[in-house]
């Protein structure tokens, strides 16, 4: 097998081909593979991301964003740490974003990482909720945007 020296231009190209396919660029109306948008369709704001901690110990139901007239929450990372057997549910206020994840298990998480793209995006004006049945401690992060 010989080595190839490809530019990054030309790696770059040559992924885009292999992830979406030269005719389905062609057909979405791209002259050429090249045109096509390296990134996906979400362009950062240039605003950085806000992280707020998650530290609880009682049962019941916290904002952990508060709700900021007119804006809405878009959530882009989210890590959640239960040391004991607990419910919980994230909440747009009061609408249900997660359902109830029942009968979590004690020293078990939930990590949604950072890809670029929001996990959820709250309603205008509306706070981010997180309800919990047990008591224990429950830890964590969201790191978040007003939009």
């Amino acid at each position: 097998m010989t080595p190839v020296t490809l530019t990054l231009d030309q790696e770059a190209d040559l992924a885009r081909r292999a992830i979406r396919g030269e005719g389905a660029l062609l057909n979405a109306g791209f002259s050429s593979p090249a045109y096509a948008p390296a990134q996906a369709t979400y362009r950062p704001s240039g605003v950085p991301l806000t992280h707020a901690v998650i530290s609880l110990t009682t049962a019941g139901t916290y904002v952990i964003v508060p709700a900021s007239a007119g804006l809405a929450i878009r959530v882009f990372a989210f890590y959640l740490w239960s040391e004991k057997d607990q419910n919980w549910e994230l909440f747009d206020d009061t609408l249900s974003l997660t359902g109830l994840q029942k009968a979590w298990p004690m020293q078990q998480g939930l990590l949604l990482p950072f890809v670029g793209e929001p996990w959820f995006e709250l309603q205008p004006g509306n706070p981010l909720k997180l309800s919990l049945s047990a008591n224990g401690v429950v830890s964590g992060f969201v790191k978040y945007r007003y939009v």
